[in-house]
């Protein structure tokens, strides 16, 4: 199993509840409500700036234990293969992905769904949103829900709300995400594996680098021991404006350290 893989679980499980972007399971599986959980963390994934979200079999929703899992991602609905049943439904397309590993010595599945772009995911017409760690929240009709510039814009009538319950859900409203407003809604189905991976990373080093670190630093926060896979990660970020170094005019400086860009 690629060390990114064991890592990216590693993390997930070390959170004390599951959050709006990641969700565990054991053996479950219900067709229709699975294209239900990929639109709802789909667009949950949007509204938290995350580039994917995960819904993993093989772990248990209460304690967080590597369980293992028999679940099929390769069985048929109604003679028709599940991956195929679940991206006919979608709209946009998304390039989700089933993935298989051993993790502990038990096996894993993983479902990497990329957040909702140009506009939410539905899945058989419905938009589905995801909130904290509770059931999937479906929208509440199709305008309440829709993607601006640089934002999502969830509006519900106060007259769908329970506004004396102790259970109250607080929907973000106009919750800020970094999407680029050309980005690609259609994804190659063959997207590259390691491209959720490496976002990941790349949100570590944002979060660790609040401080300026060097190269050896940041490769042994991620565990590696070659730097030129740290700089990897570190290039499309200093591109893009979210890392700095502290030594510009300098770059191959043995005093060289890197700082996120609040």
């Amino acid at each position: 199993m690629p060390a990114e893989i064991k890592d990216l679980i590693k993390d997930l499980i070390a959170h004390k509840y599951e959050e709006e972007w990641f969700e565990f399971k054991v053996n479950w599986f219900e067709p229709k409500i699975l294209g239900e959980y990929i639109s709802a963390l789909s667009n949950a994934a949007a509204l938290t700036g995350r580039k994917y979200a995960y819904l993993i079999w093989g772990i248990d929703d209460k304690t967080h234990k590597v369980v293992g899992t028999d679940f099929d991602y390769h069985r048929n609905v109604k003679n028709e293969p599940l991956p195929h049943f679940l991206a006919r439904q979608m709209n946009p397309d998304i390039a989700f992905q089933f993935l298989e590993t051993t993790f502990q010595e038990k096996r894993l599945v993983i479902l990497v769904i990329p957040a909702a772009k140009k506009a939410p995911t539905a899945f058989d017409k419905t938009r589905f949103l995801r909130i904290g760690s509770s059931k999937i929240i479906e929208i509440y009709g199709e305008k309440t829900f829709e993607f601006r510039e640089k934002s999502i814009v969830v509006t519900i009538p106060f007259s769908n709300l329970d506004l004396g319950s102790t259970n109250q859900v607080n929907v973000p409203v106009n919750v800020p995400v970094n999407v680029p407003v050309n980005a690609p809604v259609n994804a190659p189905v063959n997207a590259p594996v390691n491209a959720p991976v490496a976002d990941y990373k790349q949100n570590k080093i944002l979060g660790y680098c609040t401080n300026a670190k060097s190269v050896s630093e940041i490769a042994a926060m991620l565990g590696y021991k070659d730097k030129r896979s740290v700089r990897k990660l570190l290039n499309p970020l200093i591109e893009s404006g979210r890392i700095a170094m502290t030594i510009p005019d300098k770059p191959n400086s043995r005093n060289q350290k890197y700082v996120t860009i609040k």
